[in-house]
């Protein structure tokens, strides 16, 4: 036990994550300060040696110790926190329209694939707007762009909450309703 105690306390001390690391350091201080409590035994028992009697550094010793499990574990769970809510926002981003706020391209592919492979029945509604050009040669691209949002937040009204709304790309929009 003690070989592989300090053989991940060598792994730990080549990793380049810092909670790690700290644990390390905790248990090494741990370790030195049982060290000097077995020689503070050893020297009032057989030394003759009293003064050292007083100062215990066990309590000083665990304290450390248990700072550094704490900061370690700690550390730990907010970089897993992090990562699931970083991991949350890049799934939003890769399956969501950014200028209409409704699923993309992507997210449809994805549907769609589920669904064959779950041969789950459904109504996929597509939709094209013919005039957009005009819109966007005559109003601008700012115009065109919000008649776009509004089209999108129309049709998420206009089907249930559990209806896939999304933008296929340019003037292409579908709805999967289950």
């Amino acid at each position: 036990e003690v070989v592989l105690i300090i053989y991940s306390l060598f792994r730990s001390f080549k990793t380049k994550k810092s909670n790690q690391r700290v644990m390390a350091y905790g248990m090494v201080f741990m370790g030195i300060v049982i060290g000097l409590e077995l020689l503070r035994y050893v020297a009032s028992k057989y030394g003759g040696v009293n003064h050292w009697v007083e100062v215990s550094l066990v309590p000083l010793g665990a304290f450390v110790f248990v700072i550094s499990m704490a900061y370690g574990y700690l550390m730990e769970f907010f970089k897993s926190y992090y990562s699931k809510t970083e991991q949350k926002i890049l799934e939003k981003m890769a399956y969501t329209d950014l200028l209409t706020n409704v699923y993309n391209r992507n997210y449809c592919e994805k549907i769609m694939d589920e669904m064959e492979i779950e041969k789950e029945p459904g109504f996929l509604v597509v939709l094209n707007l013919n005039e957009l050009k005009y819109v966007n040669d005559n109003l601008g691209h700012q115009a065109g762009d919000e008649f776009l949002a509004v089209l999108a937040k129309a049709m998420r009204k206009c089907f249930r909450d559990s209806d896939i709304v999304g933008r296929v790309g340019g003037d292409e929009f579908f709805a999967f309703m289950r």
